[in-house]
């Protein structure tokens, strides 16, 4: 219920409103990942690449480096509308 968004009652169908809070969400996580310059990982890729990275820039992180890119920013096919079958979310 309410991983699918219908809580703030964007459709009556639960599928279609999990596909709009859901777009809505990666768009939040894509603006704040531009806004405080955080970095991405691409977490589609296999495990170990994944694990790698997540590895790398915590221990970055724990020794005080300053931070590098570990991982390319989001192509325009990762943006939210992009991903999967989720169809873009309505502007506010």
């Amino acid at each position: 219920y309410w991983e699918s968004g219908m809580d703030l009652h964007a459709s009556e169908d639960m599928y279609e409103s999990f596909c709009k809070y859901q777009t809505a969400l990666l768009d939040q996580f894509d603006r704040l990942a531009t806004e405080y310059n955080f970095e991405v990982i691409d977490g589609s890729k296999d495990v170990q690449t994944v694990f790698v990275q997540l590895r790398s820039g915590i221990h970055q992180v724990l020794n005080g480096h300053p931070q590098r890119s570990i991982a390319a920013p989001p192509s325009d096919e990762s943006t939210p509308a992009k991903r999967g079958n989720l169809e873009p979310a309505p502007e506010p």
